[in-house]
């Protein structure tokens, strides 16, 4: 994969636009831009200054997607698919807006459960 939108280095690749066509469910995906859409599984690392919004891909059953943010910002879906550490109802929310913070969601055929969370 080598698309205009990103510079590839082994199994990174750094997101600097809207969208990635990505496919490697092992692959570490650095965002720089305040919207991107990740449509595979793997790694996300959130490096952009600012609220970043994700589009993730369909929740497949047992398919899992780890986020974590190195800035003081928060990082939230595009829509509300993300079922909460604690229960309750779908949101948005994936992590605060703490330098460092992480979450690990896992899809269960229908929604991105967030397992575990720091």
């Amino acid at each position: 994969l080598n698309p205009s939108n990103a510079t590839s280095s082994g199994q990174r690749q750094d997101i600097n636009d809207a969208s990635f066509p990505g496919n490697d469910g092992n692959l570490l995906f650095n965002v720089t831009t305040a919207n991107a859409n990740i449509a595979s599984m793997g790694h996300v690392l959130v490096s952009f200054a600012g609220t970043v919004t994700l589009t993730l891909p369909a929740p497949e059953n047992g398919r899992a997607i780890s986020v974590k943010t190195v800035q003081n910002q928060a990082v939230v879906s595009a829509t509300a698919n993300v079922l909460p550490q604690a229960g309750g109802a779908p949101a948005t929310g994936i992590v605060p807006n703490t330098a460092g913070s992480w979450a690990y969601l896992v899809g269960d055929g229908s929604y991105w459960t967030m397992q575990m969370s720091g």
